[in-house]
């Protein structure tokens, strides 16, 4: 008898070992993204109150130790805060125009982007998780504007096809210079997902319920009326 339950014993013990490392393992070989449902319970970890939304906001731990996503001069007079979805496509069209306004006024005014997901958009969570992966290497400007180049691509895809479809577009941001192997690994880290909830928890603070949804100086701008609005706040300068 003695002997029958130290075998099973044993078993027990070798079975426990084994989860343990499969556990492990995939704790570093995470393949699944996390859901916008993951992102909205992670937000609401955060306490907010201590943030300024309208302000470029230094990585901390609650930010899963990563920068804001800005292009152009952070100290440029004139700062566009935005909050937008990969999937959406009148973020697609913003963005147009936002790179035109960046490239006019260029040291006069920046962007400050924010992913802020919208429940009913399809791969919008891994597409912003693939950005913010892509920021960690130094392409984020490139790989955002070929999200929303491609969005129609990716949008519907799914599963491996989605997966090696987003490294190929890292690949062509970064021109082939980047490592592909750390971007899958940042994919569905831990660190790109609190970036993620962060700047999802931005939004929902000064109450963004569509997107995109623009800022300038604590102010609502409409996608239309932003190059109107950026050239009379030029001329005042």
């Amino acid at each position: 008898m003695k002997k029958r339950l130290g075998i099973i014993f044993g078993v027990i013990l070798a079975i426990a070992a084994l989860a343990s490392i499969f556990i492990i393992a995939d704790s570093h070989n995470r393949t699944r993204s996390f859901s916008y449902q993951d992102t909205v319970r992670l937000s609401e970890t955060i306490n907010f109150d201590e943030y300024d939304p309208n302000s470029i906001i230094p990585a901390s731990s609650n930010s899963g130790d990563i920068d804001e996503k800005v292009k152009g001069d952070e100290n440029a007079p004139i700062i566009i805060y935005e909050y937008a979805d990969y999937a959406c496509s009148h973020c697609a069209e913003a963005n147009t125009v936002i790179n035109k306004i960046l490239k006019d006024y260029d040291g006069k005014v920046a962007l400050v982007f924010r992913g802020y997901l919208i429940n009913y958009f399809r791969n919008n969570v891994i597409t912003a998780s693939a950005a913010t992966a892509a920021q960690l290497q130094g392409y984020w400007e490139e790989y955002k504007d070929l999200l929303f180049e491609n969005q129609s691509e990716w949008y519907y895809m799914s599963g491996s096809k989605l997966r090696d479809y987003l490294g190929e577009l890292f690949e062509k941001a970064s021109d082939g210079q980047g490592d592909t192997d750390k971007f899958y690994q940042d994919l569905y880290s831990d660190n790109v997902a609190k970036r993620i909830a962060f700047e999802y928890g931005l939004g929902v603070k000064i109450d963004v319920s569509g997107t995109p949804a623009l800022f300038i100086n604590g102010e609502a701008i409409s996608p239309s009326e932003l190059k109107e609005t950026v050239e009379k706040l030029i001329k005042q300068l």
